[in-house]
Parts: C-alpha cells; structure tokens; sequence
C-alpha cells in the first residue's frame, strides 16, 4: 500500500546536500560520465539501468527542473489537475512494482500516486542521491575538442555547468502546454489557466467554468468538477471516443501474485503489449473491423445520453475509432446529462477571449467566472538550444524553431549530435503502446551500449547519416494505410494543423524492436564509433 511517499527534502540548491556542483565537478577534469534531464520515469528508468550495468553512482547526474520526482506525474506537474489519473491499468503502467515492492491501491490510480511512487523508486533503488532537483536545464552544446572524455556542455538557470559524456535527453514529450491561438488572450478579468499549470490556488466552486477542450485532460477535469461547479461550459470543437475503465480497487487475488509471484508484473506489462500489438492493432487499420469497435461507443453513449438525440448527435464523432486519442474514463458522456453542464458544440470552437469570458465561432459569447485551457501539449518541443557538431542546432536539423521535421535513428540517436541519446524520442511510439515500456526497453538500449563503449573503451558514438535517413524514411512509410491518416489529430500534424509531420513509428510496438532495439545482428553496422 501506499504510505508516506512525500517528496524528498530538497533545498534550492539540492536535494539534502548530496548532489551539488562542487561534487558533480565544473570542468572537463572532473566531469561525470552521464547527464540525464528529466526525473520522469524516463529519466529515473534510465537510471536504474545504468547502475544495474555497472556505472558508478558517482558517473551518474539527473537534473530535474522541479522538485521532486515522476515528471508529467509530479505534483506541480503538467499532470496536476482534478481527476487526473493514468488512463493505463497501473499494474502495466508502473515499471519495476515487484522490484521496488509496491502493489498499487487500484487499478487505475491518480496523479498522486504515480508521482508518490516514482519517488519511492527512486529511493529504493538508490537513484536519488544523483538527482539535483529544482535544477532547470537552459542549454546543452557539444563541446569535443579532442582532450579528455568529457563531450557534453549542459547549462543551468542557476549558473551551473555540468559537463559529461552522454547526455540523455528524458524530459518527455508531452511536457510543453500549448493555448490556442485565438484573439484577446490574456484579456479575461477572472483567472484562467491551462491544466497543465493548474492554479490550486483558485477555487471553482459555486462558479461558471468554461472548459476549452475535450482531450483526455479536459475529461477528466469535467467529469470531476462538475458536481461543485455553479455551471460548466464544455467548449467542444470535436467530440471524442470514450471507452469506460471500469475502475476498481486492487483485488486481493491480483494483489497476492503482485507480492508473491516473480516476475509477475514484468510478464503482465509485455503481455499487454502484445494483446494491443495482436488483436487490437489491426482491427483498428480494417475498416469493418473498425466499424464494430465504434458500434460497442455507441452502445455506450446511447446507454448514458438516452433521452436527447440531439446531445448523442453533438457527442458522437464522425472519424474512425482511435483516429483520434480514444479517452479511457468512466461516465463522460453521462456527465453531459447534469442539468448544471451545457455542451457547446461548435466546429469552429473558442475564436476569442473577451474581458467577460469567451466567444465561439458561431459568435456566441459566453458569461463565465474561471476559464480552463485543456488544449494539450506541444509533443516535439524541446524545451532549452541543443547545439551539435560545428555548432548546429537541433532544431536547425529537424526544421526549424517548431521541430516540424525530426530526424532520428530509432527515435534515441540524432546525427551530428554525438553521445546524445533520447528517451521516447520522435520516430519511436505508435499511439497505442505504454509508454513506460518504450522507457524501458530504450533505457535498457542506451546503457548496453554505453556499457559497449566503456568496456571497448570507445569515447562517442552518433548514427550515420544515411542509417538515420533511412529511419526516417521507414518511419514515414509506416503511417500508410493507417486509421490515423483518416482525420486530423496531433499524431501526424504541427500544433499549427501545418503540413503532415512524421514524429512516430505507426507500426506494431513489436515491429519497432525488430527493426531497432532487437535488431538482428544488432545497430553497431548504423552507427559511427570513435575511440
């Protein structure tokens, strides 16, 4: 069970005085030999591997914009809202639960529970002494000038130079908000927030609340405030796909094998990986296959909306099943039955934000006391300059200031960035696997091979030019007759809705190994070696 997982004690500098510039070394002499940003999951995963591997603790630095651990889970998180909660059953999504000894309360648990256990696996398997919390990252430029083992430059808001020779990029890629572009922003005299920069600090209580968004998100937040709130506008420009989770606590049945059985978590996170990759995959891309998953939602929504055809019509989407995100929660559509919610459903959605509170498409303006922005996040925003070789930005080679064209080899390695190493990098995920088995596996990747490379005493590493061309070329090859080129979503185009992007892999997770990280023969054929 869950007991006392505070974040740990963290002063401004560091946390309890056990990772600071005078250990971690500010010139090349005493560099450590990995820096990883980000104390997500990513982050800590990749951790855990490389001590398991060998790395000396000492070799090993995290720097954490925030205070504690669990990254988009943290609180004060992007993921600090009412009702957020992972929408992946948590005996699949929390990674290494035997290992670190936790069974989770329920099968789907909130934000406060993830970010508490990211904190005791982080504790437990002595990650946390190398974090330095509250420590956010302004820049990183390759600095090789032929001396030494140190590669990496990597700057910090409080004038701290970490020098290494990997630097891995954990810092996750729904971690950058993103508001609307519309007119007046920032003209509303009430409060107003993205969710993912909740203000907890305001009370919504007994007040009208306009909701900007239907994403996973907003969901949640709507299907939670709604019974304190005086009345919730749902802005709504699309509707979504809604499958119930069917929440429940932990059984004591699951909970035994959890405790009692080896290996029991580690089999159940890959086996619901193949299910998604066997049986669901590719009733997703046939059409008529398709066509039954949308008829079991709309059994749903007829179900909880049954007395108005009018709000089911406004509800029920026009596009394939998962087109778009699917949302895993329980009684959304229902919500909209509350005599306090109203659903505006305009096409054109919120156009601008006015002193009083917004107006839609249609020119409608609405009364409200407190707006709330769930318009997601920017999924390839890379938060600080990353400058390579000669000096070349990231995202100079991936297309300009909004990254709108990524290049990677295997979503981890970038060329002419040597000895970095991205964590749930672009041209990586479909949008069906659990992303903290893609850490996992990519973590276990990236510390083999930097295992690789201390034992044959090789100094850095980047892929070839051509490897990466072709990976982008086969990434973009796996979106074609996918259900996700069928209507627009985030997946396949900018936050702009600009020409299609290709930053995921679209084929079957399994696919993604045997093309990547279980390669036949292995990658040392795609990448360049230096010694």
């Amino acid at each position: 069970m869950l007991r006392e997982m505070a974040q740990p004690g963290a002063s401004a500098e560091c946390p309890r005085g056990r990772c600071c510039a005078s250990q971690l070394g500010n010139d090349k002499e005493e560099a450590v030999e990995v820096c990883i940003v980000g104390a997500g999951f990513s982050g800590l995963l990749c951790a855990v591997a490389l001590l398991d591997r060998g790395v000396p603790a000492d070799r090993i630095c995290i720097l954490e914009a925030g205070p504690g651990c669990g990254g988009v889970w943290r609180k004060g998180g992007v993921g600090d809202y009412p009702g957020a909660a992972c929408d992946v059953e948590a005996y699949e999504y929390l990674p290494l639960l035997q290992r670190v000894g936790f069974v989770p309360s329920r099968k789907y648990v909130t934000q406060a529970e993830i970010g508490g256990y990211a904190t005791l696996l982080a504790e437990k398997l002595d990650v946390t002494p190398r974090i330095c919390f509250n420590t956010r990252v302004v820049g990183a430029r390759y600095t090789a000038d032929g001396r030494g083992p140190s590669f990496w430059e990597v700057s910090t808001a409080k004038g701290m130079s970490i020098h290494a020779q990997h630097l891995v990029m954990a810092c996750g890629p729904l971690s950058t908000p993103r508001f609307p572009e519309t007119s007046g922003m920032g003209s509303f005299h009430g409060p107003t927030f993205h969710t993912a920069r909740w203000d907890h600090s305001v009370s919504l209580s007994g007040k009208r609340v306009g909701v900007v968004g239907t994403g996973a998100s907003a969901a949640q937040v709507i299907t939670t405030i709604a019974d304190s709130v005086k009345h919730l506008f749902v802005f709504q420009r699309t509707p979504v796909w809604a499958s119930p989770r069917n929440d429940e606590p932990t059984p004591d049945e699951l909970r035994v094998k959890i405790e009692g059985e080896s290996g029991f978590t580690d089999a159940l996170r890959r086996a619901e990986v193949a299910d998604f990759d066997s049986e669901v995959f590719p009733k997703l891309h046939d059409p008529a296959q398709n066509e039954e998953l949308k008829a079991e939602v709309l059994d749903i929504i007829e179900r909880e909306i049954p007395d108005n055809a009018e709000l089911r019509r406004q509800l029920t989407p026009d596009y394939p099943f998962w087109c778009k995100r699917v949302l895993f929660i329980d009684g959304y559509y229902s919500t909209f039955n509350k005599p306090n919610v109203s659903l505006v459903a305009d096409p054109g959605g919120v156009v601008e934000e006015t002193p009083a509170g917004v107006k839609v498409a249609s020119g409608a303006s609405y009364e409200l006391d407190a707006i709330v922005y769930a318009t997601g996040f920017d999924p390839l925003h890379v938060a600080f300059p990353v400058f390579g070789r000669h000096g070349k930005t990231l995202a100079e080679h991936w297309g300009g200031d909004r990254l709108n064209k990524p290049r990677t080899l295997f979503g981890i390695h970038v060329s002419g960035f040597p000895n970095l190493h991205f964590i749930l990098g672009p041209q990586a995920s479909n949008p069906l696997t659990n992303v903290t088995v893609i850490s996992e596996d990519q973590s276990s990747y990236v510390a083999d091979l930097i295992q690789h490379m201390r034992n044959a005493g090789l100094r850095t590493v980047e892929p070839f030019a051509e490897a990466e061309e072709e990976w982008v070329r086969r990434s973009e090859r796996t979106v074609e007759g996918k259900v996700w080129t069928r209507c627009s979503n985030w997946y396949l185009k900018t936050t702009e809705g600009g020409e299609p992007i290709y930053g995921m892999w679209m084929e079957t997770y399994s696919e993604y190994l045997q093309a990547a990280l279980k390669r036949e023969g292995g990658a040392q054929d795609l990448l360049e070696f230096s010694a």
